[in-house]
């Protein structure tokens, strides 16, 4: 009759280092799928966020506003131009400060920066 303890690998024999190896491959493997996964997962986020700013800066864009009667163009053309270069330089000022005006909405589903931890 033979014993179960001697048919077991021995610790230095070369299946039991086959059998070590395949336990830490299988693991590699798993801990690889899993930041994967995390990274994916982080990329789906972005892109949401990347979707929601681009519908408001859609909306914005898409705002018409009613028509200006003959004789008051050459006035409202002046102003325009005044409120335009007051527009481009406090949004270069915005951007050289890094932030963005999306920063303080809500992003629906996603849970916030906060939610997600760090990148």
């Amino acid at each position: 009759m033979t014993d179960s303890a001697n048919t077991a690998p021995r610790v230095g024999s070369p299946s039991a280092r086959s059998s070590r190896t395949r336990c830490a491959s299988t693991w590699t493997e798993r801990a690889d799928g899993a930041l994967i996964l995390r990274r994916l997962d982080r990329l789906d986020q972005a892109m949401a966020r990347d979707h929601h700013d681009l519908e408001l800066l859609s909306d914005g864009l898409g705002i018409r506003t009613p028509g200006v009667p003959e004789g008051a163009k050459p006035a409202a053309r002046q102003a325009a131009e005044v409120q335009w270069k007051q527009f481009v330089a406090h949004l270069a000022d915005r951007f050289s400060d890094g932030h963005r005006f999306t920063d303080g909405l809500p992003q629906g589903g996603d849970g916030g920066e906060a939610e997600r931890g760090p990148a």
